[in-house]
Formats: structure tokens, C-alpha cells, sequence
């Protein structure tokens, strides 16, 4: 019987085995890494843009309807009203204009904001405040002894809440006292009385809620994967609720355009009349919230994107 001589592996054979298998580990790691940092990135960036295309849309639309008093706008001519219980100081009417820059500091000493959405607020970043009505309902008659208004339509409101009733001439400004809803329709009671020579709120006149938007930048109170804190785009309703509307949004930079021959941009301190304003331009800096740049060793590597948007104001 035969037997055939079996020398093995060398220790050198051993080796270079082993150095060429570490290699080929190390490079598809390499490999992985890599492409799961691209992965990650590319959704990051998807991220970012979807952000922004929810931006562009929720400032538009607000930014196009500013000034909306339902028949009227703003205007330096119209006539304002504010019934006995209305403060004419309070900056969610005054100055009456569509919308206007707002320091941080103005915003400390005013009393409608709660002092969580003052905390909440960052400071070095720019603040815009738009003013409007919301959904006006038309009037279908006064009830000057009741204190009251009968809507062909429907309008919920709560007690306190800042409304406005507007024609083609004038803008009166009145707290609820409360709201009833009639088959379809609304009645709504107010603290003081419309007077008799407010009849034109009957042929033209409309209601809708007062809407005076804070869009602001402001601290989440949560944070990433790495203890980073999470800003995001905010919005305070003077006249209701605060509701957070992007997250991973860390600046923003306004500037106003007031036309001449042409339209020259300037920022808030510059501005001496904000009816002159035509367009809004506001430079956001939108981040992935999570770290992307480096997966070892991860440490405020989030990816960033300043976006610029543009918008008319409506005449």
C-alpha cells in the first residue's frame, strides 16, 4: 500500500494566508463604512430638502395672506377701531401693518407671550411677525343690546380671544366672551357693545379670528443620539397656540425688501416703514439633527445647509 508524503502549511504560507485575509476584512469594512456614510448622508440631504419644501410652502402661504382682514387689509388709510377692552399698545395690533421684523428683546416685556415660549425663543436669530385674520365668516346681523353677532357661518372661538370684524372701510377690534354654534351657524358675544354707527358691518362686514404669528427659531428641549441640543422652526400665535413646524432648523436670517426703482434689502434695524415693504427674503440654516460626517468617532458632525427663499408680499 502507498502512502503519499503530507508536508502542511509552512509558518511563512501561515502567514501571508492571514495577512490576506485581514486585507480583505479590512477592506470590506472599508467598503461598508463607506458606503453606509454615503447612505446615511444621502438621506440626510433628502432629509434637509423635504424640510425645506415644507418651509417654503407654510412661510408662503403665511407671507401671501398677511395683512388678509377678510373685504380689506392693512392699509395706512384704514380706520381702526379698538372697542374699551382692546389695548391699541399691544403689539399684536399696533403699528397695523402686514408684517414687520420683532427683536428678542421687544418680546421679554410683553405679557401675551407665556414665559416657556420666552425661554423657548433663541435670541440671536432673526423674528418675523405676521399679522392677519383667519378664515373669515361673513355677518348676517348685530345685536347691539346682546352684544352680540350672528355669522352665516361657522366660527369657534374661545373666551378672550382677540377678534376682528372688517368691511371695505373700517377694522374693529373686539374680545370674545363666548361662542355658540347654530345649526351651521355661529353667534358670538362680545365683552363690549358694537355701537350703531358700525351698520356697515352688515352689508360688507366679515369675522374672523386675529391671527398675529411669531416665526421664530427655538429649542426643542430634546437632543440627538450625541447629547446635541435640537432647534427647530417655530410658530406662537399671539391670539392662540404655539405649534413646532420643522425641526433641525438652527438660524435664520432676514432681510427686507423696500422698493424704489428698484428693490434694494435691508435688515430690520434699517427699515423706517414697513408699509414700503414689497418682498421677504429669509436665509434658513437647516441641519440633518443627527451626526453624518463621521461614523468612528462622531462628535458635532451634523451636515448643514443654509436655504434661501424669496417671497412678494400680496398688495
Amino acid at each position: 500500500m502507498l502512502f503519499r508524503k503530507n508536508n502542511g502549511v509552512s509558518l511563512i504560507e501561515l502567514i501571508i494566508s492571514m495577512a490576506l485575509g485581514v486585507g480583505l476584512i479590512a477592506a470590506s469594512l472599508q467598503a461598508f463604512l463607506v458606503t453606509k456614510q454615503v447612505f446615511i448622508k444621502q438621506n440626510a440631504i433628502a432629509r434637509i430638502q423635504e424640510n425645506a419644501r415644507i418651509i417654503h410652502f407654510i412661510l408662503g402661504r403665511a407671507i401671501a395672506a398677511s395683512g388678509n382682514l377678510g373685504c380689506n387689509a392693512f392699509s395706512p388709510d384704514l380706520s381702526i377701531v379698538n372697542l374699551s377692552e382692546v389695548q391699541s399698545d399691544n403689539i399684536m395690533l399696533m403699528p397695523p401693518v402686514k408684517l414687520m421684523g420683532v427683536k428678542y428683546s421687544e418680546l421679554q416685556n410683553h405679557h401675551f407671550l407665556s414665559q416657556k415660549t420666552k425661554n423657548r425663543i433663541k435670541p440671536n436669530t432673526d423674528i418675523l411677525l405676521i399679522k392677519g385674520v383667519k378664515e373669515p365668516v361673513p355677518i348676517s346681523s348685530i345685536d347691539y343690546a346682546l352684544k352680540s353677532i350672528k355669522l352665516n357661518g361657522t366660527l369657534k372661538v374661545k373666551p378672550n380671544q382677540l377678534l376682528a370684524m372688517s368691511d371695505c372701510a373700517q377694522v374693529i377690534f373686539a374680545r370674545a366672551l363666548s361662542s355658540e354654534q347654530l345649526k351651521g351657524n355661529s353667534q358670538i358675544l362680545f365683552k363690549a357693545p358694537v355701537n350703531q354707527q358700525h351698520d356697515g358691518l352688515l352689508h360688507h362686514g366679515m369675522v374672523g379670528l386675529f391671527s398675529s404669528q411669531l416665526f421664530y427659531i427655538g429649542d426643542t428641549g430634546r437632543l440627538n443620539a450625541n447629547g446635541a441640543k435640537i432647534e427647530a422652526l417655530y410658530t406662537t400665535d399671539l391670539n392662540g397656540r404655539t405649534l413646532e413646524l420643522v425641526e433641525g432648523v438652527e438660524q435664520m436670517n432676514i432681510s427686507y425688501g423696500i422698493a424704489h426703482e428698484t428693490v434694494t434689502y435691508v435688515p430690520q434695524e434699517q427699515v423706517s416703514d414697513w408699509f414700503a415693504v414689497s418682498k421677504v427674503r429669509i436665509s434658513l440654516l437647516l441641519n440633518s439633527i443627527e451626526d453624518v460626517q463621521n461614523l468612528i468617532n462622531p462628535k458635532n458632525r451634523l451636515l448643514k445647509i443654509w436655504w434661501h427663499f424669496e417671497w412678494s408680499i400680496k398688495t
